[in-house]
């Protein structure tokens, strides 16, 4: 169990967990001239049945709250101290604010320097702290002076102690940074309180945000040295690798491999605190606390809001300026920018949260189902209830799931293909749909050799599209032929009036190569009206003998097919280009380059940024243009 001290400075915390455990927390020199706790402080309790309570203790001066935030996330329980002389002070209710937002549950209060008020004073401090927590909290009156009410503030602490269950292992382990320093002849060590999974000597971990391998040497956990560290334990890990001590600080992350991606914005709900004297205002630069970290970033109103009241919540998106490493469900707390006042804080619904059609009503609507704390609810609402197609393995590092693990949040009536997740309902749908679509172009256009794979897709991810096809060639229903997809019994041919058509604008393709014609060349070559050559045009598209690249403009899939090489060796090893250089590559007009790089744009073979564009896909012209 790890217990946190909260309260005003000088209230006796330091002097409390001295009593209960014999050890001064107070490690630095300032420390001990000045009188309070600058930084965190550690101590430890062994019980007689082996278990540890580990203590951390926090700074109380204002100046210092950061370090409090700290050091507070994923303790088990809080200990607010208050000087029966000051009673309730600023700090006091602001450490308050902070634990209650960074979703503690569990208190004590233990009420000090007893020895310089009467008894009335005291009645009069209790009464104070219990209209802040609640009438039920547990309140103990201590003397720091000579112990008195520590023997049973210590049988309370114990006890609780001995009635938690034991650590667990589930998730990928996890542990915020609050501590760095090096141990002549064995290296770095960092600290901090486990927040998830397990940890064993000879484990390779990821330290974060710089995505750097690291082997654990060695581990204390609750003070002692042990071979495996567990969630919900202070522990220290002597870690080696190609690292150097003054590259790592508090706030960085120590994290199962699997949970390598890093976030740059994340949805959240915050509460702005009712004792916030102004309005927040939307995108306004904020300080984040997440587990032992500070981050600078903004906060974007996702609902529609400029301004957010003192006391009220909302859904927000968090915009980082660095890459942070969080999970659903983690908490955080913001401070104003100039780092004055505290403003509130939250917890994060989505760690992966989208850039693009994030306040949409969809949008909203996922983000009040993900405020649930159970996953396989959330993936049965989002799932069944709205028929969502969830990408489960992006679903199980947001979350915080290993594979071994996964099963017990597929519910009855859900499976997963192919990563993604989806009712069995919606898969019917889907095949039902494809099904649906082929064999209305046979019946609408008996001439035609099929629907093409880009018309079908229709904004199904490629490995879910890709599973629908093969369950459907599986069953023998369809069969898939030059990028075609038709009915198995189906047979096709054009008229001869549409096969001398089509003929007529080959010969235009065939003469022009690259240089695709415009629909006003093959409307002076073919010598018909604009609208039946569009509609027999689309026919061809449906059958993948063309495609469309604009509204004035289409390709065959050959020619598409060389021109998009060309992009690629442009792109080659991640390389940038921009239009100029693409038009120079492919000996053309820039009019004609542009066009092309729109429509890679939208295929998903480029994604332009600025002037220049990237290869995102190279594997696309192969599936969608080689015939």
């Amino acid at each position: 169990m790890i217990i946190a001290t909260a309260g005003h400075v000088d209230h006796g915390k330091t002097s409390l967990i001295k009593q209960l455990t014999g050890v001064d927390t107070d490690r630095l020199e300032e420390e001990k001239r000045r009188g309070l706790s600058i930084n965190l402080g550690y101590a430890f309790k062994k019980l007689d049945d082996g278990q540890v309570i580990g203590f951390i203790d926090v700074p109380g001066h204002t100046r210092f709250i950061n370090s409090m935030i700290a050091g507070v996330g994923g303790i088990d329980m809080a200990m607010l101290v208050v000087a029966a002389d000051d009673g309730v002070m600023p700090q006091t209710t602001e450490h308050l604010d902070v634990l209650r937002l960074l979703g503690q549950q569990q208190f004590v209060v233990v009420i000090t320097k007893i020895d310089r008020v009467d008894i009335a004073r005291v009645k009069e401090v209790t009464a104070q702290i219990k209209r802040l927590i609640g009438e039920d909290v547990t309140c103990f009156e201590i003397n720091n002076i000579n112990g008195e009410g520590i023997a049973e503030l210590q049988r309370y602490l114990d006890s609780d102690a001995r009635n938690r269950e034991a650590a667990n292992d589930c998730g990928h382990f996890r542990m915020s940074i609050d501590r760095v320093f090096s141990i002549k002849g064995s290296g770095l060590v960092v600290t901090g309180t486990a927040l998830a999974g397990k940890v064993e000597e000879g484990d390779t971990l990821l330290l974060q945000p710089h995505q750097t391998h690291v082997r654990v040497r060695g581990i204390h956990a609750q003070d002692k040295k042990v071979t495996a560290g567990y969630a919900g334990q202070r522990c220290a890990i002597n870690i080696s690798g190609d690292i150097d001590r003054e590259n790592v600080a508090r706030g960085n992350a120590l994290v199962g491999e699997s949970l390598s991606t890093l976030s740059r914005n994340c949805d959240v709900r915050f509460t702005l605190l009712a004792s916030v004297n102004f309005p927040l205002k939307h995108l306004c630069p904020v300080k984040i606390h997440l587990g032992a970290g500070r981050f600078t970033g903004k906060i974007f109103f996702l609902e529609q809001k400029r301004k957010l009241m003192p006391g009220e919540s909302i859904l927000a998106q968090i915009l980082f300026d660095d890459p942070v490493s969080i999970c659903h469900g983690d908490r955080f707390f913001l401070r104003d920018d100039s780092e004055s006042i505290s403003l509130g804080g939250g917890i994060v619904l989505d760690p992966l949260a989208p850039q693009a059609k994030k306040s949409t009503a969809e949008r909203l609507s996922t983000l009040n189902i993900l405020q649930s704390s159970d996953p396989k609810a959330v993936l049965n609402a989002l799932v069944i209830e709205q028929h969502q197609i969830v990408d489960f393995e992006a679903f199980k590092r947001s979350w915080n799931i290993r594979d071994q693990e996964q099963d017990q949040f597929i519910g009855e009536g859900t499976f997963v293909v192919a990563g993604e997740m989806l009712s069995k309902a919606h898969w019917s749908d889907l095949t039902a749909n494809v099904l649906s679509l082929v064999t209305k172009q046979h019946h609408e256009q008996p001439s035609s050799d099929g629907v093409s794979t880009l018309t079908l897709k229709a904004g199904l991810k490629d490995s879910v599209f890709t599973a629908v096809l093969s369950e459907l060639v599986h069953a023998h229903n369809v069969v898939i032929k030059n990028g075609l997809v038709s009915l198995k019994q189906h047979t096709s041919r054009l008229s001869p009036e549409q096969q001398a058509l089509w003929t007529k604008i080959e010969q235009v393709y065939q003469e022009s190569d690259t240089h695709l014609p415009v629909v006003a060349d093959l409307l002076k070559a073919t010598n018909i009206q604009k609208k039946p050559l569009l509609s027999f045009l689309q026919s061809r598209v449906n059958d993948g003998q063309l495609l469309r690249v604009n509204e004035n403009r289409f390709a065959r899939p050959q020619e598409l097919y060389q021109l998009s090489n060309k992009a690629i060796e442009l792109g080659a090893d991640g390389r940038a280009f921009d239009a100029r250089q693409y038009r120079d590559a492919i000996g053309m007009g820039r009019n004609l380059a542009i066009e092309l790089l729109e429509y890679f744009d939208e295929i998903r073979f480029t994604e332009r940024s600025g002037n220049e564009r990237h290869i995102i896909n190279a594997s696309t012209p192969e599936k969608l243009f080689k015939l």
